[in-house]
């Protein structure tokens, strides 16, 4: 009878009682098929398969219809440049509206962060008019080429961060944290080209009553 001992790291022969390493499947010494304990093996094995499958089904998935209903606007763009992410890892891919216009993109999909950082960069870097060409350009396409990515990835934030929820709670944070935000992406741009204006007609006013050009100061 066999002497199974893998604890100890061997396994004994039934036929000859010849000592075998214990992953070892036939006996050294007379050919004899060994039966080995693989219980251990067995449930490593299947440890590591179910902790892959937590992981890989952990974020999102596009059986589940929590994505679609964040996109909420166009979703027929977006899901299958979703799914081709996932599939192929490939981030690239071109998003033409990002492109043109990134931060009220950015705005428009509630990335908020991502849309004033944008906004303040150019704000705030005074820098010349060639250099800020250059620059907006490079954002431009950055964001014409990993938008989708950003886009996808900040979802699955959102979505990781409420999957604890129940099903009606969830939906109510789907629909605050996700869809569009059109009102705003419309007035930033707006209230931007109203304070500009105001400033060069305040500045035009101010020179003019500095020179006297007839305006009455």
């Amino acid at each position: 009878m066999e002497n199974n001992n893998s604890d100890t790291g061997f396994v004994f022969c039934k036929e000859c009682g010849n000592k075998n390493e214990h992953d070892a499947k036939f006996c050294a010494n007379c050919g004899t098929r060994l039966s080995v304990d693989t219980s251990k093996e067995e449930y490593k094995d299947n440890l590591i398969i179910s902790k892959e499958l937590y992981q890989e089904n952990y974020k999102t998935t596009f059986d589940n219809k929590d994505i679609e209903n964040f996109v909420y606007k166009n979703t027929e763009y977006y899901i299958p440049k979703f799914n081709n992410i996932k599939q192929t890892g490939q981030q690239t891919s071109w998003n033409w509206i990002a492109f043109l216009i990134p931060a009220y993109w950015a705005l428009y999909r509630k990335m908020y962060l991502i849309g004033a950082i944008l906004i303040g960069v150019n704000l705030i870097l005074p820098i010349g008019p060639m250099v800020a060409f250059i620059a907006n350009l490079a954002v431009s396409i950055g964001f014409g080429l990993y938008g989708n990515y950003l886009y996808l990835n900040h979802i699955e934030k959102r979505l990781d961060s409420i999957k604890h929820l129940d099903n009606n709670a969830r939906e109510v944070a789907i629909r605050s944290n996700g869809g569009v935000n059109l009102p705003l992406a419309i007035a930033v741009p707006v209230i931007g080209f109203i304070l500009i204006l105001i400033t060069i007609v305040m500045f035009g006013l101010f020179a003019a009553s500095l020179y006297g050009y007839g305006y009455g100061f």
